[in-house]
């Protein structure tokens, strides 16, 4: 049976089923009709990275070690590609090739440098960056498997440039294009950037599935998740930080995206063909409407708090009943994959399938193993040497940014280990992240929770007196000096201690504590 797999990240359901229900994205209203449908259970927090990682190896991210598209070298302070080569987790093509199937897999998040082996064709994340200021010779080598040249055409000249964007094709995203450009507003190349790549993964995948015989085709697209960062800000309803302008020109962005999607996912689906079976899976979506930020993403939290907590999945095909997935997580993917294309016996998963074919069940959810569990060396704690290098970089003028994303990738390795029970080394992870940056409010406060649920209070009360020397909020102070209370099973001193911040809103949800506690 063949697997045509989509990922396509930043999809939110809510929005294609909005167009859908207006007749703006035919395809998808197809496949909603026909499909076995549901949202999903991600990986917190919900980045491209370890969302898809974790859905082609079925993975944690502790496990497979990738938390970021770019890793630092300590040593050197140079940032390099993350790759899935360096991860004792095998991607879901891999289970194909291995079993002498054919399968074809482009632009996946760290699958660059992944070496293919018999069967497989691998054109990479970076292979599309050649637009982007990477030469053609570099980008090239993001390509493995038998594909530098696939029947008689030079994949790279497949690449859609800045210059191959007409006006009209602009205008179908931008409809007030002369404002644009009679004011020069560069907002209109970050858009370009995301249509030239988004272009160009799908003509070198629709090349491929139309030339390569293939058992499962991986096919992954950002456009989405790119355009939805930079432009969801100015869509309808306005929002009361968009000014009319903006609401004006950028507002269609968002849609128009949407729109064409839906032409990629037909037009895949047609080549594939009615014997295929489909899966469009999305790692997570947007708060929109007036849950927006009032600005465009500029940093990790930002796109952190931006994006939802949930993915979605539409399977269909020939066995597939039209059904709601329920319970369904993001790391079950490879083996539904595997699954759809009848692999399912043949190897073990830490997450079953979404859909079995004996009798078409949803599969009940369960989040990994909370037991012993083998952590790769990227979730293992630093030594004293590399915090001191690391501390040495964050200070480094032209390295501080690069170290701060790699805090980031450690906090991430955290929250994977907070979610599958192991809550003594995500709190030992999340110790050195806040040693490093003590004034990182986030990494503090998960931290602080973790110091609660293990019930180590000398680390809260600590955490507690280091805010009151750095002076931090006393609203926030007062609200952990309850919680630390609460937490000893004193709520009604934790009461007490919170009549000094009586509006703030984490004071009134801590006190609602307090009394819930006292009528236990």
């Amino acid at each position: 049976m063949r697997v045509l797999l989509v990922g396509a990240s930043g999809f939110d359901a809510c929005i294609a089923n909005r167009l859908a229900d207006a007749g703006a994205m035919p395809a998808f209203a197809a496949f909603r009709a026909q499909a076995a449908t549901g949202r999903l259970h991600v990986v917190h927090p919900p980045r491209g990275p370890l969302n898809w990682v974790s859905a082609l190896t079925g993975a944690a991210p502790h496990e497979h070690g990738i938390a970021a598209t770019m890793a630092l070298d300590l040593e050197t302070g140079v940032e390099q590609p993350v790759s899935m080569a360096g991860s004792p987790f095998k991607p879901v093509w891999r289970h194909y090739a291995e079993r002498g199937k054919r399968a074809v897999a482009v632009n996946w998040p760290a699958s660059s440098g992944f070496e293919a082996v018999d069967g497989e064709i691998i054109v990479g994340d970076r292979f599309f960056d050649a637009d982007h200021g990477t030469p053609v010779n570099e980008a090239a080598d993001a390509i493995a498997g038998p594909a530098q040249r696939s029947a008689g055409v030079d994949l790279s000249k497949l690449l859609v440039t800045a210059r191959d964007l007409d006006r009209a094709t602009l205008a179908t995203f931008v409809p007030r294009l002369d404002l644009v450009e009679a004011t020069g507003d560069q907002r209109i190349e970050r858009l370009a950037s995301a249509l030239t790549r988004a272009f160009s993964v799908h003509a070198v995948s629709t090349h491929l599935l139309e030339t390569e015989p293939s058992d499962l085709a991986a096919v992954h697209y950002e456009l989405l998740q790119q355009l939805s960062d930079d432009f969801l800000l100015y869509a309808a309803p306005q929002h009361d930080a968009v000014s009319d302008r903006d609401h004006a020109v950028w507002g269609a962005v968002v849609d128009a995206g949407y729109r064409v999607f839906d032409l990629f996912l037909a037009r895949l689906a047609a080549l594939a063909g009615p014997a295929c079976r489909i899966a469009l899976v999305a790692d997570s979506g947007y708060r929109t409407g007036a849950d927006r930020p009032a600005f465009p993403v500029r940093t990790q939290e930002e796109a952190d708090n931006w994006r939802n907590d949930q993915g979605f999945a539409a399977i269909l095909g020939p066995g597939v009943v039209a059904t709601s997935l329920v319970g369904a997580h993001i790391r079950g993917l490879a083996s539904t994959v595997c699954t759809l294309g009848g692999l399912e016996e043949a190897i073990s998963w830490q997450l079953p399938a979404w859909l079995s074919f004996s009798n078409n069940m949803e599969r009940a959810f369960e989040i990994g193993d909370g037991g012993e569990q083998t952590v790769a060396n990227a979730a293992m704690l630093w030594s004293q040497t590399e915090m001191a290098r690391l501390h040495q970089l964050l200070g480094a003028e032209g390295h501080g940014v690069a170290a701060r994303a790699l805090l980031e990738a450690r906090y991430a390795m955290a929250q994977s280990l907070r979610q599958v029970g192991q809550i003594a080394q995500a709190a030992a992870i999340l110790e050195q992240i806040v040693t490093l940056q003590p004034h990182a409010f986030r990494w503090q406060s998960t931290y602080f929770e973790l110091n609660l649920v293990r019930r180590d209070f000398d680390a809260a009360q600590r955490q507690i007196e280091a805010a009151v020397e750095s002076a931090l909020d006393p609203v926030l102070i007062a609200v952990a000096r309850a919680q630390l209370l609460l937490a000893q099973r004193e709520p009604e001193a934790a009461i007490e201690v919170l009549q000094t911040a009586p509006t703030a809103a984490l004071a009134l949800r801590t006190k609602a504590d307090c009394h819930a506690r006292l009528g236990q």
